[in-house]
């Protein structure tokens, strides 16, 4: 028995581990495909989060209209309401008051919102109009423009070869050249410009859903000032902090920094206007 042992260990030492059978063209295709798989997963990721940040910026132009819109809706009637209410008014009057805010500022937002855009829109394609008569002004003016966008990339960290492979293919090899300079360069996409029409009427909705909540508030409490003006306060500031959490939560930003800001920005708002009313409040009684 023991001999038989002491033979199947000799032979086991003369036979190579299975390992060593493998040839090399097997652990290179192995290493291959590891690092295949790594490099596909480091994509994959690279793109999802490609992706988010995509949703995030394609996300700020109407979500900037609709949080100001609301924010502003909500601050200002809250504040109106606040300070002509601690002037001792009526209650009619107050709500008067509360709808005339509430109708102007609308109108006034939705009107500087569209101006404001018009302006943007007007400017962006200028840009364009400019980077096409570059482009198409002669060779010593194209090749200037394709040198200030390698620039463009060589800022943003790429080797200076590889920025000008990328700006020469933009200016020579793509279909629309300035659309493609004025992406790259001023961060305008051609294809997508802002709407004035849009921003002023997303602007004017959430600036009357934004007072609407302070003016229902007012409206259900007929008799008490003091309840009434303190429970539009609560109901504001409440609706504002909510207001801030979405507006983060959509945009990708902290929540908790963006509802503090919008929360004491609103206390500072109510709480002057309604000093500003105690002091030169009149009795009507």
């Amino acid at each position: 028995m023991l001999r038989l042992t002491s033979v199947a260990g000799r032979f086991r030492s003369l036979v190579p581990a299975a390992s060593s059978f493998r040839p090399d063209w097997l652990d290179a295709s192995l290493g291959l495909e590891a690092r295949s798989l790594t490099t596909s997963q480091a994509a994959e990721q690279e793109s999802k989060a490609d992706k988010e940040r995509e949703s995030f910026s394609s996300r700020a132009p109407w979500l900037r209209a609709a949080v100001l819109g609301a924010s502003d809706g909500l601050v200002t009637t809250s504040s109106l309401l606040a300070g002509v209410g601690a002037a001792a008014v009526d209650h009619r009057t107050l709500m008067l008051t509360g709808v005339a805010g509430v109708v102007a500022g609308a109108a006034s937002m939705a009107v500087g919102e569209y101006v404001s855009v018009s302006s943007q829109r007007d400017a962006e394609r200028a840009d364009l109009v400019a980077l096409e008569r570059q482009l198409q002004a002669g060779a010593a003016s194209k090749a200037e423009a394709e040198r200030d966008l390698a620039q463009v990339h060589i800022d943003r960290g790429l080797p200076p070869k590889l920025a000008g492979q990328v700006a020469s293919t933009l200016t020579n090899q793509v279909e629309d050249p300035a659309a493609a300079h004025a992406r790259d360069r001023d961060g305008v996409d051609a294809d997508n410009l802002t709407s004035p029409s849009q921003a002023a009427a997303v602007s004017l909705l959430a600036f009357s859903l934004g007072g609407a909540a302070p003016l229902a508030t007012a409206a259900l409490l007929t008799h008490d000032a003091g309840l009434r003006s303190a429970s539009v306060a609560v109901v504001s500031l409440l609706t504002l902090a909510g207001m801030g959490a979405l507006s983060a939560h959509l945009g990708g930003a902290p929540i908790g920094k963006a509802t503090a800001r919008v929360v004491l920005g609103g206390c500072l708002a109510i709480g002057l206007t309604h000093l500003v009313g105690t002091y030169f409040g009149v009795d009507t009684t």
